[in-house]
């Protein structure tokens, strides 16, 4: 799993000189007809365009959503990201406790955007900044200044004027407590699995003073849910009030979720048994080699 090129890990695997590797989403078809067994497992991650909605514009949740109708998720995913990410539905993640499979971010409509922004009071359009972090993150394998340019484009579309301004991580970290700029691109790695680090995190006015919550998201409601579900021990009602979270998050948009990271695994067809878990960690406890032609 050291090796960097990822032609010769799939050789390596191909040869049988490898039973697992790391694999790209464009080497799936071929390792497949070889007979190999593919996992695919999201990351404890999620990737995001925050706003500051303590200060004008995206103070006006319309500004928010304007932005939001404006952005392509799919074509940011599938096409910018290669399929190398997996398509959020909202800030948790596939696999972790309240994770809505039925919620949907905002779709891309460019004219109800231009409607939004109109009625926002920007019938000529909204000059705004976007921050953002140099290189790759485990979340956006493009890069922060990719992805800013890409979304700049996308947000172009509906009558946005973008400058983007790229800082170095440590660098950005600092940008993103004197707020500056109007958006940011982030992203949040969780420490553990639990939707409390996700949701309570990045969106409890408690963690306003720790930066944390970059987005200076506010509000009675959902501080009031994340610390019910705190207190609560029953797996079936924290579920409920996470989705009810994720719900308020949906409708008031301090942030567009993006993708969480995705891996590919690949395993040579002899192994058996293989048990890999989530964030592409492989447990090889049971696993066992066959024969095979």
């Amino acid at each position: 799993r050291t090796e960097e090129d990822p032609q010769k890990r799939v050789r390596l695997l191909l040869e049988k000189r490898a039973d697992v590797i790391d694999a790209g989403p464009e080497d799936i078809p071929s390792l497949e007809a070889k007979g190999c067994r593919i996992w695919r497992t999201p990351g404890p991650d999620v990737s995001y365009l925050g706003f500051y909605t303590n200060k004008k514009p995206f103070s006006d949740s319309a500004v928010r959503l304007a932005a939001c109708r404006a952005i392509d998720q799919e074509r940011l995913v599938y096409g910018f990201l290669k399929g190398r990410a997996l398509l959020a539905r909202g800030p948790l993640p596939p696999g972790i406790l309240g994770y809505h499979e039925e919620l949907r971010q905002p779709t891309r409509d460019p004219e109800e955007a231009r409607r939004l922004l109109s009625g926002a009071g920007y019938p000529g359009g909204l000059p705004i900044t976007i921050i953002t972090y140099a290189g790759e993150r485990p979340y956006n394998p493009a890069g922060g200044e990719a992805l800013a340019r890409e979304v700049a484009e996308q947000l172009a579309g509906a009558g946005f004027q973008v400058r983007i301004s790229v800082y170095p991580w440590e660098e950005f970290k600092k940008a993103l407590l004197r707020q500056e700029g109007d958006a940011f691109l982030y992203g949040w790695t969780a420490d553990n699995r639990d939707p409390d680090n996700f949701l309570f995190t990045l969106f409890s006015s408690a963690q306003i003073p720790t930066g944390l919550n970059a987005t200076r998201y506010s509000r009675q409601k959902v501080d009031t849910l994340l610390v019910t579900a705190q207190r609560t021990l029953d797996p079936g009602l924290r579920a409920r009030l996470y989705q009810d979270v994720t719900n308020e998050l949906h409708q008031d948009a301090p942030a567009f979720f993006i993708n969480h990271s995705l891996f590919v695994m690949a395993a040579a067809p002899a192994l058996q048994n293989l048990t890999v878990l989530p964030g592409g960690v492989p447990l090889f406890q049971n696993a066992k080699k066959t024969m095979h032609n």
